[in-house]
């Protein structure tokens, strides 16, 4: 009694698991690959512009606040009022809110806080605009005084303020991008799903040659190495995409400790205004005089103590770390052009297996042991 070859099942068994796990290998390499890259293209476009924007429409309403008192204290206050410089950085921040809105990646909670903060920060350009009117008039000057201290409140003020919201805001955004990069994180369970189906169709390739090796007593099968040597290259595609995570990491490090400076930045151009505020008042409002000797004393109690005057930092210096940032982000972003390779190089795996064995299952059609 006969029976068919064992070579033959034995092929087409290797030629089958090998096509699979060809499959099965592009499939998660390409997998991993594309979270990676999702990750890195969000952070550049999305989650760090909004956490940038958060960061300086803060300093931008800090420093219009200065600006604004700055111009109250002079003298010809009457003709500009607070002044262009003023009004361009109030246009600065509205231009960044409007940008959060849009690169907004922390949810629901964060646009209903952007809506609070733009009432509030209509609430103290009439403040200032009705500080201005009152001191253009002639013994407006303690009605000034107290419009003054009232936008001061609506900026400044530590629990419920403009800045103070936009800083909860900024805090939700970085938490955004954390989570962000959490989720294309390197995990066990992520590493497995890769590296054990890129393993299997590495053994199977090795086993599938030795086997022929044996039974063809051929040194070599060219396609087969081929096939093997595309696999390798399809297979470390993730280790590049381990990289541009780890550079993605990196300016996420970098825009952390941007994102502080830019507060000291906010926290001394705030601590300014303060102090000119308070000269301001003390000339307007000095002891009891027009009866606003109270308000003197809230804007004291309210805003806190002055701080010392703290060496400035230079704006130019946070604008061009920043310009850094996004173009470490760009390069990272650049990588995309490894993706399609992986499904390319699979399709190469899976023929080149197909050539290398089905002549050789071809000699054994009709054989028998």
């Amino acid at each position: 009694m006969t029976r068919r070859s064992t070579t033959r099942r034995t092929l087409r068994g290797l030629l089958a698991g090998t096509v699979v796990a060809a499959l099965a290998a592009t499939g998660a390499t390409w997998a991993v690959c594309a979270a990676v890259q999702a990750t890195a293209d969000t952070v550049r476009t999305r989650n760090a512009p909004a956490v940038l924007e958060a960061a300086t429409a803060r300093a931008a309403l800090a420093e219009a606040d200065r600006l604004a008192v700055e111009s109250f204290a002079n003298p010809e206050h009457v003709l500009t009022g607070p002044g262009d410089r003023y009004r361009g950085r109030i246009a600065l921040a509205g231009q960044y809110l409007a940008q959060i809105a849009e690169d907004n990646t922390a949810g629901e909670v964060v646009s209903r806080q952007l809506q609070l903060v733009e009432g509030l920060l209509v609430s103290y350009n009439a403040a200032i605009g009705q500080a201005d009117a009152q001191l253009r008039q002639p013994g407006g000057a303690a009605l000034g005084s107290a419009d003054l201290w009232h936008a001061s409140q609506l900026l400044h003020a530590p629990d419920h303020g403009i800045l103070a919201q936009l800083d909860r805001l900024l805090e939700a955004q970085r938490d955004a991008l954390d989570d962000r990069l959490a989720e294309s994180g390197t995990t066990p369970w992520r590493t497995a799903s890769w590296l054990v189906p890129s393993l299997v169709l590495l053994g199977l390739l090795v086993a599938t040659q030795v086997f022929l090796v044996r039974r063809f007593r051929r040194l070599v099968n060219p396609l087969l190495a081929l096939a093997t040597a595309v696999a390798l290259g399809v297979v470390v595609v993730p280790l590049v995409g381990q990289e541009t995570r780890a550079q993605v990491t990196e300016s996420a490090r970098a825009l952390d400790l941007l994102v502080d400076r830019w507060r000291a930045h906010t926290t001394e151009t705030g601590a300014t205004a303060r102090r000119e505020l308070l000269v301001l008042l003390d000339r307007h409002c000095g002891g009891e005089r027009d009866g606003c000797g109270d308000t003197v004393a809230r804007v004291r109690r309210d805003l806190g103590p002055a701080a010392a005057g703290a060496p400035p930092t230079d704006e130019r210096e946070l604008t061009r770390e920043a310009e850094r940032i996004n173009a470490d982000l760009e390069d990272a972003a650049d990588e995309r052009g490894l993706i399609p390779l992986v499904p390319i190089g699979g399709s190469a795996v899976v023929l080149l297996v197909l050539l290398g064995l089905l002549g050789r299952l071809e000699e054994y059609r009709y054989r028998v042991r």
